[in-house]
């Protein structure tokens, strides 16, 4: 037949036993297209013979076969002569006879196609050849297969993009992913962000719709320290799971300190999350497989509580709330004809924050009058921890024991000085011996003085007797170095067991009179702070809101204490 190409011979394959034939022939086919036909076509083919076509080509391509010419001896359910195509190990089809009947197949205009890129095509004749049969010519072509129009396990080749060419296809991502080494996956890039914001939201890639495959996320939350954070998943929660198995294809992970929450898959959000950590860190795994919306989660942080906050006398406090977390700040204002005072100057405004440890940055400042002759001592009340005393000194402020109460219970019996007893440790214990030696004179004078015991730092005194002696009225203090403080002292003439301290700071009353000691009272400022002990503690000054008492230049309430023309400031705050 003019124009259908001569099949290529090819070595005789080893022959395989049929119930017809002795040897079965082999002939490997490998150009992309080409014909095959009956042995002697056109003229008969011969009795007991069998001959076999494997045909392959290269990967991408599927096969073609088609028949020009069929004609075999016809026999029920094609017994005797036939033709057989193969694919893959299975049956494709089965033809014999000269016309279509019940139990014969004719090719006829049937074109049949090969799964994949290879083909066998086995013609067999028996012993009999009742008639002239003049067989069979078929044809055959690759053709390139449409990788992207199908699908495998109902999955797209490509997860985005597929594009086919001759003989094979490649796959693309969208922006912003990456394709995965099997060359179809399109996964994403997503540990290297840091949320650092107190409050957002986080979720997989593309939530709601479906999260890319075999992709590990990292998400990490990193707020101030003293901020504890808290997440709450979307309920459209939908992450692939297993009906027996917990979570082994794809699960969301979370990571707060030492704590572990998950893993989570399924369908059904996981309960609110509350941490004890300002870092948390969202892990989270998909493998190769399936097609789930995702998940998406809001996190807050929550900051340590700070104490309520009382306005001192004269003061505005903004903003006032019924409690204060880290980061929260308040400012202080004072009311008109008042002036606002902290660390000894005077501020229009002062805000104090609210800091990671649950204390505030300062205490608060204090309002006074703008009266230019107006100086005060404050006795100010507020709780201190689990100590009973507080004692600030120009807004520094310190805690200490109980203040008043002696380390053994008083004598029944107390008499003045006239006819007293002697004491023993312990019932006075704020009791403080100065001793203080003026060098800067000559000649050299010393003297003793007693006073009481404030704070760790302060005693208050008499002004007469840290005052350096004159002649004359003028008020000049001792220097500092010049004065020596016993405490925890019983005999005056023993002070082997006693503590002592130096100076560093002498304050007199600035409208101090020597000659009729109006306003004979000081203030002095230990270096060393001291340690309370049983035979050490602080003596009590009034308590709040005690009533008013008028007494020639002082007034008292709560402690108040009006000084004339002040020199410095001194407040003094305290709690029982």
């Amino acid at each position: 037949m003019v124009g259908v190409p001569t099949p290529v011979a090819t070595p005789v394959a080893t022959p395989v036993e049929t119930p017809v034939a002795t040897h079965v022939a082999t002939q490997l086919l490998s150009a992309m297209y080409g014909s095959l036909s009956s042995p002697n076509f056109p003229e008969p083919y011969p009795r007991h013979s069998a001959l076999r076509w494997n045909i392959s080509v290269a990967p991408g391509y599927r096969l073609r076969l088609y028949f020009s010419h069929f004609h075999l001896e016809p026999s029920y359910l094609c017994q005797y002569d036939y033709v057989q195509v193969e694919a893959d190990g299975e049956v494709l089809a089965l033809f014999c006879g000269l016309d279509q009947t019940d139990t014969e197949d004719v090719p006829s205009l049937k074109i049949i196609s090969s799964p994949r890129n290879s083909l066998s095509v086995f013609f067999c004749s028996d012993f009999s050849d009742e008639e002239r049969y003049t067989g069979f010519l078929a044809h055959y072509s690759a053709e390139d297969v449409d990788e992207c129009s199908e699908r495998s396990d109902e999955e797209l080749v490509c997860d985005h993009f597929c594009h086919n060419f001759i003989g094979g296809y490649y796959c693309s991502c969208r922006y912003g992913y990456l394709l995965h080494s099997d060359n179809r996956t399109c996964t994403v890039e997503c540990s290297d962000g840091v949320f650092r914001e107190r409050s957002g939201v986080l979720s997989s890639v593309d939530f709601p719709s479906p999260y890319p495959k075999s992709s590990d996320c990292s998400y990490r939350i990193e707020v101030a320290p003293g901020f504890r954070l808290r997440l709450q998943f979307d309920p459209r929660f939908d992450v692939e799971d297993h009906p027996e198995v917990l979570c082994p294809y794809d699960h969301v992970k979370v990571l707060a300190g030492s704590s572990e929450f998950g893993p989570f898959c399924g369908d059904r959000a996981p309960p609110e999350i509350q941490t004890d950590s300002n870092v948390v860190t969202v892990f989270f795994h998909s493998d190769n497989s399936g097609e789930n919306a995702g998940w998406s989660l809001q996190y807050t942080s929550i900051g340590s509580k700070c104490p309520a906050l009382e306005t001192p006398p004269n003061a505005m406090l903004n903003p006032v709330q019924s409690e204060y977390s880290f980061k929260d700040h308040v400012l202080f204002t004072c009311s008109p004809g008042y002036r606002l005072l902290k660390d000894g100057e005077t501020l229009d405004h002062y805000q104090l924050d609210c800091q990671s440890d649950g204390s505030w940055s300062s205490s608060p400042p204090l309002c006074y009058s703008k009266r230019p002759d107006s100086f005060v001592l404050y006795i100010y009340y507020f709780h201190c921890s689990n100590l009973s005393t507080c004692i600030c000194l120009y807004s520094m402020c310190v805690c200490a024991p109980a203040c008043g109460r002696p380390a053994r219970s008083l004598p029944p019996q107390v008499k003045r000085i006239v006819g007293g007893r002697g004491a023993e440790p312990g019932l006075f214990p704020w009791q403080v011996l100065l001793s203080v030696e003026d060098l800067s004179r000559v000649p050299e004078d010393r003297w003793f003085g007693s006073g009481a015991l404030l704070s760790q730092s302060w005693v208050l005194t008499a002004a007469h007797v840290l005052r350096s002696q004159r002649r004359d009225t003028s008020v000049v203090p001792v220097a500092p170095e010049h004065v020596k403080v016993f405490l925890g002292l019983l005999d005056a003439g023993d002070k082997r067991l006693a503590t002592n301290r130096s100076v560093q700071e002498i304050v007199l009353h600035p409208n101090f009179q020597p000659d009729n000691y109006n306003n004979d009272i000081a203030l002095l400022r230990l270096e060393q702070p001291l340690d309370f002990t049983e035979f050490i503690r602080p003596v009590c000054l009034p308590p709040p809101h005690s009533p008013v008492r008028h007494n020639n230049n002082y007034i008292y309430s709560q402690f108040y204490l009006y000084w004339a023309k002040p020199v410095r400031t001194i407040i003094i705050l305290l709690s029982l």
